[in-house]
């Protein structure tokens, strides 16, 4: 909605411009339409306290001929790519698109063969977990070579510079673990690693992705003091806010939320009050985000018997609650099923 006020005297129809929040599509039909439209959104924009990222905009070619120049802003010279990801589907320059879409066909086939070893694929990302038990890792290692060997067969590549391990264990005086070796090359151990967007550590802690959630949010906080300058009503505010805000706020909060600090749970709460102030409403606190939306996943769960966690959530005999989660930690406790069972026990218990 900023966007759509600030770029009204630029902004074209689809498809010669294409907007998501703050990226930006131009498409035109030679090179010097792009650098005069790139010079056009450039004035509108920075005439508005706004800055175009010189280092993030990128070019695209399509059914380029040899030799047919470059593409600059300002005198400087513009990136060129290949192919580029937008709303999350990678466009690329010989007019192919669907990239994730081939490599979830060509991965489908790779699956895991061990029950206590999990296969987790998104795109061209692969992550595999394992349960190791009394220090025995065959299986563990056995579905790493069972991966290596099934990707070499079919004719892909594991990036082994990319890979990375990450060993949690909270045992007091834990063995050193041998390097697990990929493509003749030991891989290297990492403290954390971002997984769809939330940042796990190896101690299990959320500062780390809180504090990349804050960050996020509160950048996004512009756009929305930009829209109350141009008196937009409350009503499309608060849908700004629970679309661009919000959803940040309460990226996998069904994970991390029992588990967090009251510190962090603070940073995010002074920004929900922030958009309050702005907006002028009250506004669900973070608590109550949680609540809503770990009821909401529970129920889900435990209406669907095909899920591998419909187990956990089984009814007493006298059927009005469920039978609690046995746990030994905090850190058990803190995760979500047994946090789940105990919100629905406080909720009345739906008909299963």
């Amino acid at each position: 909605m900023v966007m759509d006020q600030l770029s009204e005297e630029v902004r074209q129809e689809s498809p010669w411009t294409m907007m998501f929040a703050d990226d930006i599509v131009i498409c035109s039909e030679s090179r010097e339409q792009v650098e005069e439209n790139l010079e056009r959104w450039r004035f509108a924009l920075e005439k508005r306290g706004m800055k175009v990222s010189r280092s993030k905009t990128e070019y695209m070619c399509v059914n380029e001929r040899e030799g047919s120049g470059t593409i600059r802003l300002q005198g400087e010279e513009v990136k060129k790519v290949q192919e580029f990801k937008y709303l999350g589907s990678t466009v690329q320059s010989n007019g192919e698109c669907g990239k994730e879409y081939t490599n979830g066909c060509y991965t489908n086939g790779c699956t895991s063969g061990h029950q206590s070893v999990k296969l987790l694929k998104f795109a061209d990302d692969t992550t595999l977990i394992g349960l190791i038990s009394d220090g025995n890792e065959l299986a563990y290692r056995g579905e790493i070579d069972r991966l290596v060997s099934w990707c070499s067969t079919n004719n892909l590549e594991l990036n082994s510079l990319k890979t990375v391990e990450m060993t949690v264990d909270f045992r007091k005086d834990p063995a050193p673990r041998p390097p697990v070796i990929l493509c003749d090359s030991p891989v290297s151990s990492a403290e954390s690693f971002c997984f769809l967007g939330t940042t796990i550590t190896k101690e299990l802690k959320w500062a780390q992705n809180i504090s990349s959630l804050t960050k996020k949010a509160q950048q996004r906080m512009y756009f929305l003091r930009q829209l109350k300058k141009f008196l937009l009503p409350v009503k499309m505010l608060v849908n700004f806010y629970t679309a661009i805000i919000e959803s940040v706020l309460t990226s996998s909060i069904t994970v991390w939320f029992a588990a967090a600090t009251a510190r962090d749970k603070a940073k995010l709460q002074r920004v929900i009050h922030s958009a309050e102030k702005v907006i002028g409403c009250s506004l669900p606190s973070l608590q109550e985000l949680y609540f809503s939306r770990s009821r909401r996943r529970a129920a889900k769960i435990a209406a669907d018997p095909s899920h591998p966690g419909n187990e956990l959530f089984r009814s007493l005999p006298s059927g009005k609650r469920l039978r609690s989660i046995k746990t030994r930690t905090s850190r058990h406790k803190n995760s979500f099923f047994p946090t789940a069972v105990s919100l629905l026990n406080s909720a009345p218990l739906a008909p299963r």
